[in-house]
């Protein structure tokens, strides 16, 4: 995931994708991509909601909420390209890599660079990008998905990897995640790219250790603001970091 420069056109696009599905209730599936053209914006997406937002007001309200990010207003010229009423399916699994370090969705190396110049973002391969020279920038995953669009199943990735305990060191983990607690192969799989020794054993305590109860997850990351991903990338929600004192050590 690249981790972007607060005010950069990679942080406005995936901040405008959650504004506007914050406006959406939560219990919709939704998915919101944006992209920016340099002259226009299209705001493209799906969702099982069936009352069409007024984007003129949306963006009013963006551009005035989060005008202290801009030095002017963001959002000029829009394409609505938003879908109402559709059906939209639960994204069943998710493959996703975490990282040993302050954010785990960002290489520690993101992070380092990230803190000792914070006009740029870096992507996972350590690039800066100058999105000013881009002609179009989109937004990424997990910024427009609704929980039930593997966002909840990406959270709940961040928790496991946040209770491995520090005695068990690693640099990057790939993890599968699934709702299908009936086949274990595709419920639940961990891979560590540096050690595959470790692999298993450290799937049999993630297995020992979680009962893999989104709800729970699910209940707390509501009711937090989710603008602060963008606004504040180092830091983590406090109820993904939760520690929870039964993880078996390896």
């Amino acid at each position: 995931m690249v981790l972007k420069s607060v005010g950069s056109r990679l942080f406005k696009v995936n901040l405008l994708a959650d504004h506007i599905l914050g406006l959406i209730p939560s219990e919709e599936h939704s998915i919101i991509q944006i992209v920016d053209c340099g002259n226009f914006v299209a705001i493209k997406g799906k969702t099982t909601h069936k009352d069409p937002l007024n984007l003129f007001e949306v963006i009013d309200n963006f551009n005035s909420t989060y005008s202290i990010y801009f030095n002017e207003n963001f959002i000029k010229n829009t394409i609505d390209l938003i879908e109402y009423d559709v059906e939209l399916k639960v994204k069943e699994k998710i493959k996703y890599s975490y990282y040993n370090s302050e954010n785990c969705s960002y290489k520690y190396k993101q992070c380092d660079l990230h803190n000792l110049d914070k006009s740029f973002s870096y992507d996972a391969d350590l690039n800066k990008i100058d999105d000013d020279t881009n002609l179009i920038v989109s937004s990424e995953f997990p910024h427009g998905y609704s929980l039930s669009q593997g966002r909840i199943l990406y959270y709940y990735g961040k928790h496991i990897v946040y209770n491995i305990p520090p005695n068990n060191p690693f640099t990057k983990l790939t993890l599968d995640l699934s709702y299908d607690k009936n086949n274990e192969d595709v419920f639940f799989n961990v891979y560590d790219d540096m050690n595959e020794d470790y692999d298993e054993k450290l799937k049999s305590s993630i297995l020992d250790s979680f009962d893999f109860d989104y709800s729970i997850l699910t209940k707390e990351i509501k009711k937090v603001d989710w603008s602060l991903e963008l606004t504040d990338p180092l830091n983590d929600f406090e109820c993904i970091k939760k520690i929870q004192k039964d993880f078996l050590i390896i």
